[in-house]
């Protein structure tokens, strides 16, 4: 960020939160104070596609997308390929969530796909008491009040996960 142009980098991401996302001088102020990285990231190789996957992926404008940024700055750090994609797969066709979940609730897609999110949905799913709602009770509370919530023990085989990243 230090070494970024003011005028071909900064500017230009700056108008871009504004204009394409429709983000408010605050907002932007909002967004950068907790993400600054996102001035030194190209509007055209990362932040414009990411915003456009986003909204093509939950069915949302562009402003809409801003609004999730809003919400949640580190939306647009996250991978597409590596993180979003698989994230959205496992929760949108996978768990039946329903994009206005992720919506309300961009945060959500801040939780770790193989700490959290999966091992806690098929616990549930396994247990007949996960219907695709009520995701923010389901991923934000720590594992001991998730256990007594739900009177599901959730474990996590990290060997399994191992061997499956190394083929």
């Amino acid at each position: 960020l230090i070494g970024s142009s003011i005028p071909r980098k900064v500017r230009p991401n700056v108008r871009w939160l504004r204009t394409s996302l429709g983000l408010s001088p605050e907002q932007v102020a909002k967004v950068i104070s907790a993400q600054p990285g996102l001035l030194s990231f190209s509007v055209g190789a990362n932040l414009a596609p990411k915003a456009a996957f986003l909204g093509s992926r939950l069915g949302l404008s562009l402003s809409q997308v801003g609004a999730m940024v809003a919400a949640f700055p580190p939306l647009l750090t996250l991978s597409t390929e590596h993180n979003l994609e698989p994230k959205l797969s496992v929760l949108l066709d996978e768990a039946g969530v329903p994009p206005s979940t992720l919506v309300r609730s961009p945060q959500l897609l801040g939780y770790s796909l193989e700490g959290r999110i999966v091992p806690r949905c098929a616990a549930l799913m396994a247990e007949g008491l996960f219907n695709g709602r009520g995701l923010a009770g389901i991923l934000a509370p720590t594992d001991a009040v998730f256990e007594e919530r739900f009177g599901v023990i959730v474990e996590v085989d990290l060997e399994e996960w191992d061997e499956d990243e190394d083929e």
